[in-house]
């Protein structure tokens, strides 16, 4: 941890990946990149609660990450401002064959990649909190993004023991759009004292065998990301399905903070 740039560099000789964005996904991210034999650079304004491993190094300022990398992991998804910047200092700082793998669940890769200077290293990524619990992660991709790009990120998710499957661009990609709507129509169905929340997380978990109620589930990922998926859904479509319920609103903006404002 307490190493120099100069070390860090000569240490990992491009075999090193770098995480950054929305926190809850820069701690899941990086502990399952601690499983391989590359280096994990974190970049993140304030550290993040990470695994204590050697091969976990935290930086502040993204001048002390290596140029060269496999793939910068960039997870940002409450912020389109936050993470236009970061896709931006990316770009200028890391070498160009660095593969820039981006969350996607907000924004499409196409209209990520039209604001890049070298698009066809994007590949996009359907990372939402606890997603990675899963086997599968979705990927997809910009008409501009190169075939070595997709390969590549497919080759290291299987040696992270992780299937793939390449979906369509579209804002939500396929897992996050569902699981974040179920959370938004629970948080109706709790607006307008249809059920409890205990009776609704037990009806979807052994009526229709989910592993986790859709309010249990929002409380994981986190309701600000679910809040994000379904106004970036609304914004795409212009469908009224895609509607916040007001309450998801309130959980998003940290009001039940310290309890539970459906007890």
């Amino acid at each position: 941890m307490g190493m120099s740039s100069k070390k860090r560099s000569t240490r990992t000789s491009g075999k090193a990946f770098l995480v950054c964005g929305d926190e809850h996904l820069i701690q899941e991210y990086t502990e399952l990149l601690a499983y391989s034999d590359a280096d994990v650079f974190v970049w993140h304004e304030r550290k993040p609660d990470l695994p204590n491993l050697k091969n976990i190094l935290y930086n502040r300022a993204l001048t002390r990450v290596p140029k060269k990398l496999i793939a910068v992991f960039e997870l940002t998804n409450i912020s389109f401002e936050k993470k236009l910047e970061r896709l931006s200092k990316i770009e200028n700082h890391c070498a160009k064959e660095s593969l820039i793998i981006s969350s996607t669940v907000c924004h499409t890769a196409t209209g990520l990649a039209a604001r890049l200077i070298t698009p066809q290293r994007l590949v996009g990524i359907a990372a939402l909190p606890t997603l990675l619990q899963n086997e599968l992660v979705e990927l997809t991709r910009s008409p501009l993004t190169h075939n070595d790009a997709i390969k590549t990120t497919g080759e290291i998710f299987f040696d992270l023991k992780k299937e793939v499957s390449l979906v369509d661009d579209r804002v939500g990609m396929v897992i996050p759009r569902i699981v974040c709507c179920l959370v938004n129509e629970a948080t109706f169905a709790l607006q307008e004292e249809v059920a409890s929340m205990e009776d609704i997380d037990t009806a979807m978990k052994y009526g229709v065998n989910y592993p986790n109620g859709p309010v249990e589930w929002g409380e994981k990922i986190g309701f600000d990301q679910v809040l994000a998926v379904m106004d970036a859904l609304q914004h795409d479509t212009g469908e009224e399905r895609y509607r916040p319920s007001p309450l998801l609103r309130k959980l998003a903006a940290g009001l039940a903070i310290g309890e539970r404002i459906w007890s």
